[in-house]
């Protein structure tokens, strides 16, 4: 006989992760979002993204580059042309 057991997940060592990781996207959207601070929800991607891009010293590599083992970039620099060089 199967009993099933339910409860909610308590890893405490993950609140002062989350913590963290709020406080420095709070730091970036501050600096990004304009005097009024109507635009925050529009600049949170690109925030994320920032957060998620940034090379770590302790690491020597970016969180995307360890969890996917791929080096991503930016959509600005997917999407910006190239210019030929004559």
């Amino acid at each position: 006989m199967i009993i099933h057991h339910e409860f909610t997940i308590y890893y405490p060592q993950g609140n002062g992760h989350t913590k963290c990781a709020n406080k420095i996207l709070k730091q970036i959207l501050i600096k990004l979002i304009n005097a009024n601070q109507n635009d925050w929800d529009i600049m949170l991607t690109m925030a994320s993204w920032a957060y998620q891009l940034a090379f770590r010293i302790t690491t020597q590599h970016n969180p995307c580059e360890l969890i996917y083992e791929l080096m991503l970039l930016l959509p600005t620099k997917i999407l910006t042309p190239k210019l030929n060089k004559c």
